[in-house]
């Protein structure tokens, strides 16, 4: 008898061991910049931000947080300096659906640099650069970014994010995917966003391209242009359940 409430009393110091108690850090009360609470997180931490102007690029390094402002992507932005040379946000290390960013206008990212197998190195995703992940992106304004290669708005390289209630705007891309850019097996799900006055040579709004099979539901096209005579750009791709309307895919 003794030795079955003993068993029992270390199974449940075991198993309530385990749990961890998740924590939210404050930006800027308790961490002077949003990078500076990231690297400081641990899995299942929330970055909570309060409104204001970010000058600084951030990256998830895999950590799978939420970072998420107080007060929207109204008051709250986050945006590189000139010099910084890369993404305003970068998801590139296995990032997954517990990696979460929610509530910001992003802008002013040049991109990070991929091997385009016709174009060769070119700068892509100067607002947000998704590279083999699946984070969540959500309410976020996605607003002047521009860059000299692809997806000025946001790039998706072999992941299938969430992005949701999002809106790309004015962004402006030298060649592909003035909005997004989705590329080389990348099947992300897009709902209820809204691509306006985008602009690239190829695929004002979206281009995917090379075996992508992205899903968009309830999204609006307004206004994006591509170059002079471009179609809208779609090659070896399907798109399942779109509902856009207006402007240049």
């Amino acid at each position: 008898m003794l030795m079955r409430i003993h068993n029992i009393v270390c199974t449940f110091t075991i198993a309530f061991g385990t749990i961890v108690q998740a924590d939210t850090l404050e930006v800027p009360s308790d961490y002077p910049s949003i990078q500076a609470a990231i690297d400081v997180a641990v899995d299942g931490d929330v970055v909570l931000v309060a409104a204001g102007n970010y000058m600084e690029a951030i990256n998830f390094n895999g950590k799978r947080i939420t970072v998420e402002s107080s007060d929207g992507p109204d008051v709250t932005s986050i945006k590189p300096l000139p010099e910084a040379n890369q993404p305003s946000v970068t998801f590139a290390a296995k990032e997954n659906g517990n990696s979460r960013l929610i509530g910001f206008k992003i802008g002013g990212g040049t991109g990070s640099v991929i091997q385009d197998p016709i174009f060769g190195p070119t700068p892509v995703g100067g607002g947000v650069f998704c590279y083999e992940c699946n984070p969540q992106i959500s309410n976020c304004h996605l607003v002047g970014n521009s860059v000299d290669g692809f997806g000025a708005g946001m790039a998706i390289v072999r992941g299938n994010p969430v992005v949701s209630d999002c809106l790309f705007d004015s962004n402006v891309a030298g060649g592909h995917g003035g909005g997004l850019y989705v590329f080389d097996n990348a099947s992300p799900t897009i709902s209820s966003c809204t691509f306006r006055s985008n602009e690239a040579s190829w695929g004002g709004g979206i281009t995917c391209t090379v075996s992508c099979d992205p899903i968009l539901t309830n999204c609006v096209f307004e206004d994006n242009t591509s170059g002079e005579n471009m179609p809208p750009w779609a090659d070896q791709c399907s798109a399942g359940a779109t509902t856009g309307k207006g402007g240049a895919l």
